[in-house]
């Protein structure tokens, strides 16, 4: 079964729903069947590691 066309309301409830997960949001996109997919951001959860420092890898 194909999913429902996009419309703002849509496309506004997926956004605040997920931002109301406390999600950062990396992109929306609608697919050619209609489909919707909010694509969130990547925390970088990696432990600090010495060497990033020594060879500019690092934050």
């Amino acid at each position: 079964m194909p999913a429902t066309a996009p419309s703002e309301a849509r496309i506004s409830a997926a956004i605040n729903a997920a931002k109301a997960c406390g999600l950062a949001i990396a992109e929306v996109r609608i697919e050619r069947d209609g489909t919707l997919r909010v694509l969130t951001a990547r925390e970088d959860t990696r432990a600090p590691n010495s060497c990033d420092e020594i060879f500019g890898c690092g934050t």
